[in-house]
């Protein structure tokens, strides 16, 4: 069957906050956020791409896959700015591993949202620092939730000094 897609709640939500403030649309995280966050744990997500590196590609592929049609979806809606919330932090996350399985996912996401003319941010209120170079070549448009000591480890006036002026 075929579904009509009915934006009402979300333009009812705009118009309720008015010149206050925008109404964002949530999106999916990295597939491999979603994995830690959501499936698999931390440790146990870490021995999977450890102990089965062939099988944890094949879901992250397909997970991104999925991914990727539900933000084809999203970028139709009338939002303005479209958030993802990937909690990234160096706690659980080296540079590396950022690199390899968040940065080019997001930047996707970013490519999406900006071919259909909308903002695209990342939620990321964890210990960011070690992200520096990654984050400043990130296609994001901006950084949200960037935390202080002690839940992070970055002002935000040293954060737009890595990150560049370009960041919102």
């Amino acid at each position: 069957t075929h579904q009509r897609q009915d934006f009402s709640a979300f333009l009812e939500h705009d118009r309720s906050i008015g010149a206050d403030g925008i109404a964002t649309t949530s999106s999916p995280m990295t597939p491999l956020m979603q994995f830690m966050e959501n499936l698999g744990g931390i440790q146990d997500t870490y021995y999977l791409l450890a102990d089965h590196p062939a099988e944890m590609q094949a879901c992250l592929e397909l997970m991104l896959a999925r991914n990727q049609e539900t933000f084809q979806l999203i970028v139709q809606g009338p939002e303005e700015v479209v958030i993802t919330y990937e909690d990234t932090s160096s706690t659980i996350l080296s540079p590396a591993v950022y690199r390899k399985f968040c940065a080019p996912v997001l930047d996707e996401y970013a490519n999406i949202c900006h071919a259909a003319g909308k903002l695209f941010l990342t939620h990321m209120c964890g210990k960011l620092s070690a992200f520096n170079a990654q984050l400043k070549a990130g296609l994001q448009d901006g950084i949200e939730s960037v935390c202080p000591p002690t839940t992070g480890d970055i002002w935000a006036y040293e954060a737009r000094a890595a990150w560049g002026d370009e960041k919102l």
